[in-house]
């Protein structure tokens, strides 16, 4: 099966960009045309000269080659969910990214994979980075419009590009705070949790703390959910 996927090359290897479930670890990379695939190491690229680099690459899936790469431009943004969540009162739940005790307080937000719509990409971030199953949400309403924030030239990376443009649910969380468990997915992936503290907040005080690239986006936010929320 020949098809198209994105990612970067980190330490040596193909890495999906944005589904991050697993590394390609079989995956080379040449430049050889399919008719001529028989030798394919004759023309392997050398992934040191790409480590770093943003890039799509195009073949058959079903075995270990893919027949070409493209360098992919920096000037992009990446496609993003973010999550409103609140509780009864209508505040919403601020997230600490690690280490706790960092002060950098966001809300729930993530990249969307290959092959999914919006609201699923939702249901999914709010399952990695929480540990919330459906029974705990429900879904309320959608911002109408995609909002984008650019990233400072320092904070630019291959996997984000120049910065996110976002997609914004609102949601009511429906179950208990002891539901929420920030490490739940990262324990089952080996992984490091992303988030190491919680707490719930008006919006309005949170656009006044978060991080000033995210502020115009949470200050939309608060004032087109305003009837959900508390002051």
């Amino acid at each position: 099966m020949t098809r198209s996927i994105t990612g970067f090359i980190r330490e040596g290897r193909f890495e999906r960009v944005p589904d991050e479930r697993g590394i390609l670890e079989e995956l080379r990379l040449t430049t050889v045309a399919l008719q001529a695939a028989i030798i394919p190491e004759a023309a392997e690229l050398d992934l040191q000269e790409l480590e770093g680099k943003y890039v799509t690459v195009e073949g058959d899936l079903q075995g270990q080659w893919v027949y070409s790469t493209q360098v992919v431009s920096g000037q992009y943004f990446r496609a993003n969910i973010g999550i409103v969540l609140i509780n009864k009162q209508g505040d919403v739940l601020a997230l600490e990214r690690v280490p706790k005790g960092s002060g950098r307080w966001q809300m729930a937000q993530g990249g969307i994979n290959e092959l999914e719509e919006p609201r699923q990409s939702a249901k999914r971030e709010l399952m990695e980075e929480l540990g919330l199953d459906a029974h705990h949400l429900e879904f309320l309403d959608e911002y109408p419009d995609w909002l984008a924030y650019e990233l400072p030239p320092s904070d630019r990376k291959a996997k984000h590009g120049r910065g996110q443009v976002q997609k914004w649910f609102l949601v009511r969380f429906i179950g208990r705070d002891e539901d929420i468990d920030l490490s739940r997915y990262a324990r089952q992936q080996n992984k490091e949790a992303e988030f190491g503290d919680l707490k719930w907040m008006p919006l309005t005080q949170l656009a006044k703390e978060a991080w000033q690239v995210r502020r115009p986006i949470y200050e939309k936010l608060a004032s087109y959910f305003r009837d959900f929320l508390t002051e």
